[in-house]
């Protein structure tokens, strides 16, 4: 049996497609994690506006690059292992039913350098991961409620966004510092879906596919600054960057099947997908409580609200998604409140804590599997460092994050439900002072 492409068909086509345009990373909360890489400042939960310095200061704070003693290189790994629950949709309320994504492994990194030309001017580069998703659900079943359905596809969201970043940083005075760097951002992403819907009475299960988005974009910046008590017993930091637009380009292409007449090519094309990497504000504060115990504080906000509608041109064979298929996003800011500790009384080790409090960004009226939870985040961290001679510095550091809640989706007026995700990940860092 061939389905035909009438105007029920296509509607159909379009709402399979919004379903599969990822919206918000899968770990915490927009495009980003509340953590991303770094060894040693992960441990303190990523509160180092006020506190980074040397290479890695190119992503925390620029300001934090001028001092570098002597030229340095860091290398990051921190692979990250996320799983989401959530709810998969089908033609009806009843039909919809819960579905556990496959646990997958993220390769985040990030390496930096930094090169003093003076006592008060330095320079730095990097290249990292900034932010992403990686929601998999892997072989999904429709049978439970469509015995006919011999088509298991594969429902994922893998978004990657990484930045190379160019920056100077200079010492105005032995209290204050400056710094700013410009950033080249890239995006790379692949995501599907798998929706079961009606097309003329007849239930259809279609897979859509969206591969080899890609984007890169030259204009990002990031601006920061620090400031040191004479006695260095308190200091604050805080950073900018500004809002980075992006339109990922690919191919679009997919597959149906219906009660009878077996598994089925559905017309490819070509599409485009516009959305922002919004700007981002972060103050960050940290007190010595003695000379070994540092305390810190940190609050980021992120202008996510800025992503309304994720604007969608192209087509999937005859039918066209210029206008139909943009989908509404309406996202929320997003804060996020950090707390870290760092205690330094054991000789060349170093023991840290953090813990990150994160809102949401996904409404609780667009909730779907592949987006991140409609619900606040939580993420906790323990960290060790160890200095090796003066020459080489090694850290690493444990996270666990999670978030929960219940929302439903507008779009499709079939989801509902309880969502949930979590994220463990081994920090690892070294750093070498030639």
């Amino acid at each position: 049996m061939k389905i035909p492409h009438t105007r029920a068909s296509r509607m159909l086509v379009l709402l399979a497609v919004a379903l599969a345009l990822p919206a918000a990373e899968a770990w915490s909360a927009g495009y980003e994690k509340a953590t991303t890489w770094s060894g040693r400042y992960v441990g303190i939960g990523g509160a180092a506006a006020s506190i980074a310095s040397g290479s890695e200061a190119i992503y925390f704070n620029p300001a934090g690059l001028a001092g570098t003693e002597r030229a340095e290189a860091s290398l990051n790994l921190s692979p990250t292992f996320a799983q989401l629950e959530g709810k998969m949709p089908s033609y009806s309320p009843n039909a919809q039913f819960s579905v556990e994504g496959n646990r997958k492994m993220a390769p985040v990194a990030g390496t930096t350098a930094a090169y003093p030309v003076s006592d008060r001017f330095s320079v730095g580069l990097g290249f990292y991961v900034v932010g992403g998703m990686k929601a998999f659900y892997e072989d999904v079943s429709f049978q439970a409620i469509a015995p006919w359905a011999t088509l298991t596809p594969t429902v994922k969201a893998d978004l990657e966004i990484t930045e190379f970043a160019l920056g100077t940083a200079y010492q105005l005075t032995p209290r204050w510092k400056i710094g700013a760097a410009w950033r080249v951002v890239d995006v790379n992403t692949d995501f599907s879906t798998a929706k079961m819907s009606l097309t003329n009475g007849v239930p259809v299960l279609r897979n859509i596919h969206f591969e080899g988005m890609s984007d890169t974009r030259y204009d990002g910046v990031r601006l920061g600054v620090q400031y040191q008590a004479p006695d260095d017993r308190w200091g604050f930091g805080a950073v900018w960057r500004n809002e980075v637009a992006f339109e990922a380009r690919g191919k679009t292409s997919g597959v149906f099947q219906a009660p009878v007449g077996g598994i089925q090519t559905l017309p490819g094309g070509t599409a485009s997908i516009k959305n922002v990497l919004p700007q981002q504000f972060s103050l960050g504060f940290y007190y010595r409580e003695t000379p070994e115990l540092t305390l810190l504080a940190e609050y980021s906000w992120t202008e996510y609200s800025a992503n309304r509608v994720l604007d969608v041109t192209g087509n999937l064979g005859p039918t066209s998604l210029d206008t139909s298929g943009d989908i509404t996003q309406n996202w929320c800011n997003v804060s996020n409140i950090r707390l870290g500790a760092e205690y330094t009384g054991f000789g060349p080790w170093a023991l840290r804590a953090g813990y990150v409090y994160t809102t949401r960004a996904t409404p609780s009226d667009q909730a779907r599997a592949t987006f991140s939870v409609p619900g606040h985040g939580h993420t906790f961290t323990l960290g060790v460092g160890r200095s090796l001679r003066e020459r080489v510095e090694i850290n690493a550091a444990l996270e666990y994050s999670f978030a929960s809640g219940r929302g439903s989706n507008a779009a499709d007026g079939i989801t509902e439900g309880s969502f949930r995700s979590d994220a463990v990940v081994l920090h690892t860092g070294a750093m070498y002072r030639f």
